[in-house]
C-alpha cells in the first residue's frame, strides 16, 4: 500500500511539474505579446 502510495506522489509531482511548464510558457508567451501592444500603445501616447 505504502509503494502504491508513494508511486501516486511521484507521478502527481511529475504532472504538477508539467502543467507548471506548460503554464508558465503560455504565459511568457501571452506577457510577450501583452508587453508588445503596451510597447505600441505607448508610442502612440
Amino acid at each position: 500500500m505504502r509503494q502504491n502510495s508513494a508511486f501516486a506522489e511521484r507521478v502527481t509531482v511529475k504532472t504538477n511539474i508539467a502543467l507548471t511548464i506548460l503554464y508558465d510558457h503560455h504565459l511568457a508567451s501571452t506577457g510577450v505579446w501583452l508587453s508588445r501592444s503596451d510597447m505600441r500603445d505607448a508610442e502612440r501616447d
